[in-house]
Order: structure tokens, then sequence, then C-alpha cells
């Protein structure tokens, strides 16, 4: 009865505090946010609902610790590998995408969803390494002159 109850009551503050994030209080959701965070999990649904209010606000390292905190309670789970690998993609830590998509097809090595999760995230982070950086951009837009530079006179 006391996990059925604490379940319920975590259900609850991650509903408060999905809806103050979806009405665009930020700082209220937080307050739900920290009370959630309170409580022991050692029950993987708590850390579901903290990634999923991660992801809301778009706070993709927040994400990839508490699916590290998530994958110490269900190391089996291969969602929790493909969801860090495409959190670390978010914050343009390439590396990590690919030690991470390493170690998830060794731990799932004849599992169909997780080589296309490997071959999708492998693709997109060639493709943003393949981008120009902003700076090499921005100078090939002007003429290879530098930012504030003389534009070549």
């Amino acid at each position: 009865d006391t996990i059925r109850l604490l379940t319920n009551y975590n259900a609850c503050l991650f509903n408060m505090a999905n809806l103050y994030l979806r009405n665009g209080d930020e700082e209220k959701a937080d307050e739900f946010i920290a009370k959630l965070k309170s409580f022991p999990h050692d029950n993987p649904a708590g850390y579901r609902m903290l990634i999923a209010l991660s992801e809301m606000k778009r706070d993709w390292q927040a994400a990839v610790d508490y699916t590290d905190s998530a994958m110490t309670i269900e190391p089996d789970n291969q969602d929790h590998y493909i969801r860090k690998a495409e959190y670390y993609r978010r914050l343009g830590s390439y590396e990590d995408v690919e030690s991470v998509v390493e170690k998830m097809t060794a731990a799932f090595p004849n599992n169909a969803e997780v080589a296309d999760a490997a071959r999708i995230l492998n693709r997109q982070v060639a493709a943003a390494r393949a981008e120009p950086a902003p700076e090499t951009a921005e100078a090939g837009a002007n003429g290879g002159a530098s930012p504030g530079g003389d534009g070549g006179q």
C-alpha cells in the first residue's frame, strides 16, 4: 500500500509540474519537480516522470542524468540507451552519442529496434559533423571576411 500511495503521489506531482510547464510557469513547475526529486526512486517510474519533465523543459543534461539513474534500476531497458544517445545528440556531445550507441549495440546485438536507432543516430551525428561551424558559415557568407573585418577592402 505504501508503494502504491507513493506512486500515486508522484503521479500527482508529475501532473502538476506538467500542467505548469504547459502553461509557461516554469518556476512553479520547478517547485513540483523538486518535490518529485525528493522521494527515493528505486522505482523507475519516478525517473521516467523526471525524464519526461526534462524533455518538456528541453533540459537535455537533466534528462541524461535521470536516464543514468533509471539505467541503474533497469539496465536491460533498451529505451534508456536510445533516449540517452538522443539527449547527447541534442547537447551536441557527439562522442558521447557514439559511446552510448556502441554500448547499446553490444548490449542488444540482435535487436532490430536498437539497430535502427543506432543507424539513425550515427547518420544524424555524421550530418551534424559535416555541417560547417557557425563561424565558418558566417565567414563564407561574408565572402571570407571575418565578422567586424574590413570585408576584403
